[in-house]
């Protein structure tokens, strides 16, 4: 079986929006190694393998896993690590979109388990489905908590 280093190595240096010369300056490797690692031309050292580990700002598992290895908790537990990179408008409308798809399969099992909707479920639905206006006030709310968050955390690292 290949392992899965080059092709996690190159699609890991894609999100975080490096070229391959970058990648190697930041971790301070030279340029055709990262190309022979990422065309599974090389074996990586274990001190490259820290080195790139701290440049991609990934965990070892994000870089020596299968991408779909330990299931599905895995795979979300590292979709929502790439959440945190996003800008706060791009999370805030992805957990709004979270919340809407739980609420529809919520609505759907209901259905499915009685045959209808019981009456403070429906009043559920008319509360978390909202307007289109609502949820943009609720976006917006949701970016402004987030960027005082890191206005005040900025603040305390300057003392």
């Amino acid at each position: 079986m290949k392992m899965p280093l080059g092709d996690n190595l190159k699609r890991l240096r894609k999100l975080a929006g490096l070229t391959q010369g970058q990648l190697a300056d930041l971790a301070g490797l030279k340029l055709g190694h990262i190309s022979k690692l990422e065309r599974n031309e090389a074996d990586a050292k274990v001190s490259t393998i820290y080195k790139l580990i701290a440049a991609l700002d990934c965990s070892a598992n994000d870089l020596l896993e299968m991408p779909t290895q330990g299931g599905l908790s895995r795979m979300l537990e590292r979709s929502l690590r790439l959440a945190e990179t996003l800008p706060a408008a791009d999370k805030a409308a992805l957990l709004n979109l979270i919340e809407k798809y739980y609420l529809a399969t919520s609505i759907t099992e209901t259905v499915r388990s009685t045959g209808g909707i019981p009456e403070e479920v429906a009043l559920g639905i008319s509360y978390g489905l909202g307007t289109e206006e609502q949820d943009q006030q609720e976006i917006a709310l949701m970016i402004h908590e987030e960027e005082e968050e890191q206005y005040y955390s900025q603040a305390a690292e300057r003392g």
